[in-house]
């Protein structure tokens, strides 16, 4: 996981496409994305910082492992209104599903579409923390008005 969140962030394009399964639904031709366009227009376009695994469970199934996670992007080169020009970073979090390839390799094969972080335990998530910070900063700026 922090491999390929390290992949997007620095445009490895490559490892992105090592690291997903071949029967991913990233792969699909027919939706007009490729998987390797997409990688290399996320790099281009965001900006990403402060990764936190907020869990790892074993999946149901042998060879299948999900990876929680939370972290923050910003497109690159916005500047909030706000905030006297300080970047917009917003706070975002998954579920990744894993499988174990015939050769042992972990693999990325699709997010697990369950998972909602308005009911998962957030409590201590880098999530739940920036919507504290930026609820914060808005109090803060109503005292000042």
């Amino acid at each position: 996981m922090r491999s390929r969140y390290s992949a997007y962030a620095t445009q490895k394009t490559q490892w992105i496409l090592d690291t997903t399964h071949p029967d991913s639904p990233e792969w699909n031709p027919e939706s007009g994305d490729s998987l390797e366009g997409n990688a290399k227009t996320t790099g281009q376009f965001y900006e990403f910082r402060n990764l936190e695994i907020v869990a790892d469970d074993k999946g149901d199934k042998p060879g299948e492992a999900f990876v929680t996670f939370a972290a923050e992007m910003s497109l690159r080169g916005k500047r909030g209104l706000s905030d006297k020009g300080a970047k917009e970073w917003k706070a975002f979090s998954e579920r990744s599903r894993f499988v174990k390839g015939d050769d042992g390799k972990w693999m990325y094969i699709d997010q697990d579409m369950k998972y909602d972080p308005k009911t998962a335990q957030a409590s201590n998530t880098l999530e739940s923390r920036m919507a504290g910070k930026a609820d914060a900063q808005r109090a803060q700026g109503k005292a000042r008005d």
